[in-house]
């Protein structure tokens, strides 16, 4: 589980640097972008950790109550790297 992980944080790293030199936008730019896919992509499968569902077929609850906590902190990482970006402008001077 864990190689897993690793392999899609490259993954994203890869996709961030190519979308910020495909766009000519800062990498600043590319990664909040990419923080609100990563934080969609979990909310649209959310109902997957619902009890008796794809991912939780036994029904325990401690699976959706982790989800829903991963799920917060995705949306509050993306928060701040938005007022992160927004409230630093010059940041996009040196393309980071």
């Amino acid at each position: 589980m864990m190689i897993a992980r690793v392999i899609f944080l490259i993954w994203i790293s890869i996709l961030t640097c190519l979308s910020s030199w495909f766009f000519e936008l800062s990498f600043a730019i590319s990664f909040a972008f990419v923080t609100v896919l990563i934080f969609l992509g979990h909310l649209i499968t959310l109902d997957e950790d619902f009890k008796g569902s794809w991912s939780n077929p036994e029904g325990k609850s401690i699976i959706l109550k982790q989800s829903i906590i991963e799920l917060i902190i995705k949306l509050l990482f993306s928060v701040l790297v938005w007022w992160l970006v927004l409230s630093f402008p010059i940041l996009h001077k040196y393309g980071i």
